[in-house]
């Protein structure tokens, strides 16, 4: 059994307008989306910004409820659990956000940051927790004296390091980690990477890796889901998507993936027009409108995620009518 199974899962957001402040639309960010997560398996969630990767991972952990669709967790729906069993059940669940500034509360300590999530469930006393929170960030590479300190006396890495601590003191058996790289500079993009794969290694996570950035999803993903305007259109182990990607979409995000190679360059494939809105998508396929291979059917019908059959050894699933 899946840890995690994703089924038709949709989330749209109402935009209220007028003297009376009546519904006059709605922001279509998540649309069926369905895939599943096995238990130790890093899967990553890439697109461009606004394509409804935070609002679904977000959505998975019941921040921000799902208006339909299914969210099963180890068998147990999560759209249909009260208020005390989903709180016992996050204690699974953790979440790294993508600012490392504003995700930690100015006011608290280090040590009283790290050891919230064990407090709030009631997991041994103030000194065990203590021991716990030093031992913790010892373990993310910040030194346990740091204890006592404050954020604001820390790097943007190093505040990335203590919202790691935070959300393995559980030991959870899933992480999303909402773009914890993209906030901070380049060199310590790789120490944050490298620290996430050690850990999941080490506790056997299952990991949701969000990010914009298609070369960092490679380095870290088993598998790879592309979304695009609230969709996924393409879905596969990593090595196939980057090196066989069947979808326009997902050849265009690869080919801006810089070659480590002097001299040599990717033939990068410039899309045309803009993202549609997620006010009023268009219809049919939602990137028929940027697509260099447009036929009238895709401006008709939505592609449904059907799987490619070029490679059956390796499962690859591609929403394009054109496949």
């Amino acid at each position: 059994m899946p840890l995690l199974e994703l089924e038709n899962v949709t989330k749209h957001f109402p935009v209220f307008g007028g003297v009376f402040r009546r519904m006059v639309g709605k922001v279509h960010a998540v649309t069926e989306v369905s895939f599943s997560l096995e238990k130790g398996e890093t899967l990553g969630l890439v697109g461009e910004s606004g394509s409804g990767k935070s609002t679904l991972g977000r959505s998975i952990l019941r921040l921000s409820d799902p208006i339909s669709g299914s969210i099963r967790f180890e068998g147990k729906d999560l759209v249909s659990m009260g208020a005390r069993e989903l709180k016992h059940t996050r204690q699974h669940m953790q979440m790294i956000f993508q600012d490392p500034f504003s995700s930690v509360d100015p006011r608290m300590t280090v040590g009283s940051i790290v050891e919230e999530p064990l407090r709030i469930h009631g997991i041994g006393n103030n000194e065990t927790r203590r021991e716990k929170a030093a031992e913790l960030l010892e373990k993310v590479g910040i030194q346990p004296e740091s204890i006592r300190q404050y954020p604001h006396e820390f790097s943007g890495g190093q505040r990335q390091r203590i919202g790691i601590a935070r959300a393995i003191a559980l030991k959870p058996k899933l992480i999303i980690a909402d773009e914890p790289v993209s906030a901070l500079d380049v060199s310590i993009q790789s120490q944050i990477l490298n620290l996430l794969k050690e850990i999941r290694e080490e506790m056997n996570l299952a990991c949701i890796f969000i990010a914009h950035n298609m070369a960092v999803v490679k380095h870290i993903s088993d598998r790879i889901a592309v979304m695009y305007a609230g969709r996924i259109v393409e879905l596969g182990e990593s090595e196939s998507v980057c090196q066989d990607p069947r979808h326009p979409y997902t050849k265009a995000l690869i080919s801006s993936i810089p070659v480590p190679r002097p001299g040599k360059k990717n033939k990068k494939q410039i899309l045309q027009g803009d993202v549609p809105s997620p006010l009023n998508p268009p219809r049919g396929c939602a990137f028929h409108l940027r697509c260099p291979h447009v036929e009238e059917i895709c401006k008709r019908e939505i592609p449904p995620l059907n799987e490619n059959k070029v490679h059956p050894e390796k499962p690859h699933w591609v929403a394009c009518h054109l496949q």
